[in-house]
């Protein structure tokens, strides 16, 4: 049936051709027949020899061509055909003329132009169904040629692929219900007999499709615009939500090799035992239970093999795209796409070296020892490399799996509640943060009830200005007051067009009255919802995100999905403001007050001392001056003695402080701990301090002020 198929496809591109070669003639003055009494046999020859050199001589060109294509913006191409064209002229032993290279470029746009209506027409450039949809790369050797040739290759190589698919799946996607689409599914249906059909699909599985025959970039791409844009209509986050990079496992004994390559050891060695086939697979690895020679369960995690020439290749391509978009065009530039594209690559290129992986995953379960329930599993180091990643293995449901959740007897609100806990103290205190927690990436262990993160491949970093800010929006949100709200947006965003601010807090806060009336969350709740109209508003004013904080307010948003799906009636912003609220009590105390000061006190006396010049310079310069007669030592201490005392008085000011500091909080913690209510008076011992302190602290502060005042200062 295969073959009877392909039969029928290659007779129809020979006759699409010929016909294509007719019409040429036809229309343009430079180009024609030669033998005219055979003409209906001419054009079928000449079709079938262009399909020849279109199949395989011009695959070749664009190979060694592809950077040429992007720079031009396609218009390449042409000239490309138009070479091809005159090639077609050479090869037909004079049967088809050309007077020149301009009738040669012409008639490759005619000759384009007619190939592809009936392309799209008779449904040549039909996608792939899912059943034929993965391949393992195969660079035909090209990952032994040096670094600069290689890459140069098999980005061209890719490019064509990229082309190709997202030509064949944008024909498919704008014929959709029109009369051009019911022609190309019948058409391939006689084409492509007993094979599953993606004209029956909606718009967006297409596009996921699409995304998941281009490869694993392209899939991580539109994970990355499923969890950054809220603004997408349901059903497109449905389908963009279901890329889970599923594929076929790879060979087993392939993934066995990698291991001990990667290891430097035989298998039996490293491993106890080791499962030859893959418990899980996806677009960058697969995964393989095992057993430590210690007896203890683990789960190995092998990159497929050759998948960063792909990566890397694929990431070159979208570079250059960029670069080029914001070079021509004012939109890419408005967006920084050249920006948001390396923001991408950087995160892909840390997900495929896994010892990043295992750094994050130690780090992230240090931040989170506190949380008595939520762990991450523990990395093997001495079993893990960048393509090789062996871990505790855990057992657990996705923690939206509500109904096995209830059925162990769990207590879903305190999940909810601990779960954004966590959320808080990565965000708000670390500044390092899951940068991706959908529901898949969280389990939870029904016998310990425990919540385990997993895949920390990508991470999110937030500096200290940045997490302040992100505070800002949570009590902006908490206030339920929409100017408010309104005004934080602005001062979290970067223009990027004319900005009209009345305007845009007066649609901010129409939407948001809409939202909270007819929501039934109400008011301060729905985090996702109101970010989620924000966001689009914001980008039809001109104002955009900065990446850090758009990562971690999606994060947070994935947070709430999970702990709304355990706790409905959960209230997200108040939660996350008493969490908050908890860690600071716990944070702040006398020790983490000390430690802050010395701290500065530390990092002030090394600048200090890196600003002095070194005791040899000093001494040879002076003996330099000495020997030349000319020593001249100079102090200007005028200022010297006021200096001094200034110095003095900031260090007695700073010990007064810490003093105080520890007196406040060292009373008010006592009388909180309720510890010496069994001693006779000393509660109120320890009010009547506490009353004191505040009492010199404020006649501190107020001295401290009318000095500097006094002092011009």
């Amino acid at each position: 049936m295969k073959k009877k198929a392909t039969i029928v496809y290659v007779v129809i591109r020979v006759l699409v051709y010929g016909f294509a070669i007719s019409i040429t003639t036809l229309l343009l003055p430079g180009i024609s027949i030669k033998d005219k009494d055979h003409l209906l046999a001419t054009f079928l020859l000449l079709g079938a020899i262009f399909g020849l050199i279109h199949a395989f001589i011009r695959p070749f060109v664009l190979t060694f061509t592809g950077r040429f294509v992007i720079a031009t913006m396609g218009i390449g191409v042409v000239l490309i055909d138009a070479a091809l064209l005159l090639l077609l002229g050479w090869l037909s032993f004079g049967l088809l003329e050309i007077d020149g290279l301009v009738p040669a470029i012409v008639g490759a746009v005619i000759m384009a132009l007619v190939t592809g209506v009936f392309e799209i027409l008779l449904g040549l450039t039909r996608p792939v169904s899912p059943d034929d949809l993965y391949e393992e790369p195969d660079w035909w050797g090209l990952d032994k040629l040096s670094r600069g040739r290689r890459n140069r290759i098999i980005e061209n190589i890719r490019m064509q692929q990229v082309y190709n698919t997202i030509w064949r799946y944008g024909i498919e996607i704008a014929s959709d219900q029109t009369v051009v689409g019911d022609i190309r599914a019948a058409m391939q249906r006689v084409m492509f007999p007993g094979r599953g059909q993606v004209a029956d699909e909606t718009t967006p599985a297409k596009v996921r499709m699409m995304l998941e025959e281009l490869g694993p970039t392209y899939v991580k791409l539109g994970q990355m615009v499923s969890s950054r844009s809220e603004a997408l209509p349901p059903e497109w986050r449905a389908e963009l939500d279901s890329l889970q990079s599923d594929v076929p496992p790879f060979d087993g004994h392939r993934a066995v090799g990698i291991v001990e390559e990667e290891l430097g050891a035989p298998i039996d060695e490293l491993y106890a035992t080791f499962d030859i086939e893959p418990i899980a697979a996806a677009s960058l690895a697969q995964v393989h239970h095992a057993t430590l020679p210690n007896g203890e369960e683990v789960a190995v995690k092998v990159q497929r093999p050759d998948i960063e020439v792909k990566v890397k290749a694929d990431l070159g391509i979208m570079t250059e795209i960029a670069e080029t978009l914001e070079k021509r065009t004012k939109w890419a530039s408005d967006y920084d796409i050249a920006a948001i594209v390396e923001e991408f690559a950087d995160n892909v290129m840390e997900e495929l070296d896994y010892k990043n992986e295992a750094y994050n995953a130690r780090r992230l379960a240090e931040n989170l020892s506190d949380f008595e329930m939520i762990c991450v599993p523990a990395i093997h180091v001495t079993h893990s490399t960048s393509r090789v990643l062996t871990m505790e293995f855990v057992r657990g449901v996705k923690i939206t799996d509500t109904a096995a959740i209830d059925a162990a007897g769990l207590d879903r609100p305190q999940m909810a509640h601990d779960i954004i806990g966590s959320a808080i103290k990565q965000l708000l205190f670390d500044g390092f943060f899951h940068g991706d927690p959908h529901p898949g990436n969280v389990l939870v262990n029904l016998e310990s009830a425990r919540m385990i993160m997993l895949d920390m491949g990508m991470m999110g970093v937030l500096e200290s200005n940045k997490r302040l800010s992100l505070a800002d929006l949570i009590l902006a949100l908490r206030s339920g007051n929409p100017d408010q709200i309104a005004a934080v947006l602005v001062d979290l965003s970067v223009q990027f067009k004319p900005f009209d601010e009345k305007a845009f807090r007066r649609e901010f806060e129409r939407m948001y009255y809409t939202q909270t009336m007819f929501s039934a969350e109400g008011a301060g709740e729905g985090f996702s919802q109101l970010i989620s109209g924000a966001l689009g508003l914001m980008y039809q004013h001109g104002l955009r995100l900065d990446p850090d904080l758009t990562l971690a307010i999606k994060a947070l948003t994935q947070f709430e999905e999970i702990s709304r799906t355990l706790d409905p009636e959960m209230s997200m912003v108040d939660t996350s403001f008493e969490a908050s609220r908890k860690l600071l009590v716990q944070q702040l105390n006398t020790d983490t007050v000390s430690q802050l000061v010395q701290k500065e006190l530390m990092r002030t006396g090394r600048e200090i001392v890196r600003r002095l010049p070194s005791l040899s310079d000093a001494t040879l310069s002076w003996l330099d001056q000495y020997q030349s007669g000319k020593l001249t030592l100079y102090i200007d201490s005028r200022d010297l003695s006021k200096n001094l005392e200034d110095f003095g008085w900031g260090v007695r000011q700073l010990a007064i402080a810490v003093l105080l500091v520890a007196i406040l909080f060292g009373s008010a913690s006592a009388m909180e701990s309720g510890l010496l209510n069994h001693v006779r008076y000393a509660p109120t011992v320890l009010a009547a301090l506490f009353l004191i302190a505040l009492f010199v602290a404020f006649l501190w502060v107020f001295k401290m002020v009318r000095e500097v005042w006094k002092s011009g200062g």
